[in-house]
């Protein structure tokens, strides 16, 4: 019979590497935590007819689980004890870094070693007033959000773990943006499944081959890098890809649409990459990039005045925008050769 969990047990795994790091969650698409959720669940949770996997093992109680974060009860003393404002309980224990959100996965060098029940109940994050513990992320997020079914109502804690932890401000040399960091539970489902996949006894004693886990993950940026690298290397469509990934990553920065713009006026689908620098500009409305680049377009459909229009724009702001500057001049000349 256990042969049979063994066989279970390793399809589970596989499926949370797979949700994890193989092409989902790392490579841009975050709501593959809602798979990770789900297989925490298979894995990990008991309740009435519900029965884990390692509790049909009966190895729950024989493994110790690693916890790779400080509980809000540590944050807490350490926020009092070092009396700076970098610690505090109410921070979400992620890693941003220029509008980038990351796990720590092992970089901040905690690694403790907790019986199943302590590791699963261990208060992790903090939402105004609302505390969440591993199993709480997971199950909210399996059992309310989507994983087993939507709930037509919500409570307040499954509310604010929906919702995020506030905004934070960042510097990009451009001036501040604002960024609300909504879905951070997704961040911390990341975390956990790359604790359970750290523990090498649970692969071992199952006859499962254990590999470190992968703890990279491709960000916003990542893919952007991605795309200019198949670009010179002549992979159109993967650059294209890597794009679209970065886009459905954060689509609310404007460079992945600008660069698939370019790459659609390479394949000559001149509608697609107006459509895409024209979302690029909604998105910054003084982007000179996307502006110029509609502005090519245009000129050589002879539709001038919008052509004139994304120029004038750029120079109000640039008014030495060698390019806009040039375009501009172009037109103006070529407006007159007409009339005249």
């Amino acid at each position: 019979m256990s042969r049979d969990f063994k066989k279970h047990l390793q399809k589970q795994l596989k499926l949370l590497q797979k949700a994890s790091y193989e092409y989902e969650y790392d490579y841009g698409d975050p709501d593959e935590a809602i798979n990770i959720a789900i297989r925490l669940r298979v894995l990990l949770h008991d309740k009435g007819q519900s029965i884990s996997l390692l509790t049909h093992l009966k190895q729950k109680d024989t493994l110790y689980f690693i916890s790779t974060l400080e509980s809000i009860e540590e944050r807490r003393y350490n926020f009092l004890k070092e009396h700076r404002m970098l610690i505090s309980q109410f921070d979400p224990p992620i890693m941003l870094v220029a509008g980038e959100r990351k796990p720590p996965f092992g970089s901040w060098g905690i690694k403790k070693y907790l019986p199943f029940n302590t590791w699963w109940n261990e208060k992790i994050l903090k939402i105004n007033d609302k505390e969440y513990s591993r199993a709480d992320i997971v199950l909210i997020t399996a059992e309310k959000e989507g994983g087993a079914h939507i709930d037509k109502k919500v409570n307040e804690k499954t509310k604010l773990l929906e919702k995020g932890t506030g905004r934070v401000k960042y510097g990009t040399g451009n001036g501040d943006i604002k960024k609300e960091l909504v879905d951070t539970h997704y961040l911390f489902l990341r975390q956990i499944a790359y604790e359970v996949l750290l523990i090498e006894k649970l692969f071992t004693v199952n006859d499962i081959e254990f590999y470190q886990p992968a703890c990279e993950i491709i960000t916003y940026n990542g893919l952007l890098q991605e795309a200019e690298k198949f670009l010179n290397e002549k992979k159109i469509y993967y650059a294209k890809s890597s794009l679209e990934k970065a886009i459905k990553y954060d689509s609310d920065r404007k460079e992945a649409y600008n660069n698939i713009g370019v790459i659609y006026e390479d394949l000559e689908d001149i509608d697609e990459a107006i459509n895409s620098y024209s979302k690029a500009i909604k998105i910054d409305n003084n982007y000179v990039d996307a502006q110029n680049n509609l502005g090519n377009i245009y000129c050589r459909q002879f539709k001038y005045s919008l052509a004139l229009d994304l120029y004038e724009n750029i120079l109000l702001e640039n008014p030495n925008e060698y390019k806009a500057k040039h375009n501009y001049n172009y037109i103006i000349l070529k407006l007159k050769e007409l009339s005249g």
